[in-house]
């Protein structure tokens, strides 16, 4: 019955992070978005970056998620990228070389401004002249403040 249960909540992962509203900000503050929403709507957005007829504009999309000072790191590969615009040169150097890029999300935790997630990225790439299907097991942390994404850590 517990797997059962589990199931139920991690498969609908992007439906009940869409589903969670704007926090409601203090006395003249505008409203921000929780984390588990910010890191949803950065992963519908980079799904869009991992179609072979992506455009800048997409990437545009998904940088409305990041802070500016952005730390994207991948510790096995020994990668640490700085800043929203290495970030972004980093994923425009990728368009067109994936297609129908998508997340599976498997499970996922939320601690305050710390959402950790691990998800299949499933993906097409081209190789000898034709798509193959990829699947890359991830365990992604994010950290949010202020309604930005300010730290990546990718695990694969």
């Amino acid at each position: 019955m517990l797997k059962i249960i589990k199931l139920f909540i991690v498969v609908p992962v992007f439906s009940i992070f869409s589903a969670i509203s704007a926090s409601p900000g203090l006395a003249g503050e505008e409203d921000v978005l929780d984390a588990p929403c910010v890191v949803d709507g950065y992963l519908r957005a980079r799904e869009q970056t991992m179609q072979v007829d992506a455009k800048p504009k997409d990437v545009e999309s998904l940088m409305k998620f990041v802070a500016a000072d952005l730390v994207y790191e991948h510790p096995r590969v020994g990668i640490k990228i700085e800043g929203a615009e290495a970030y972004r040169a980093g994923v425009t150097a990728f368009l067109g070389d994936t297609d129908d890029g998508r997340y599976q999300v498997i499970d996922y935790l939320v601690n305050g401004d710390t959402v950790a997630i691990t998800f299949n990225r499933e993906f097409k790439t081209m190789t000898d002249g034709q798509w193959q299907e990829r699947v890359v097991k991830q365990l992604v942390v994010f950290e949010v403040k202020d309604g930005k994404i300010t730290r990546i850590i990718d695990y694969w």
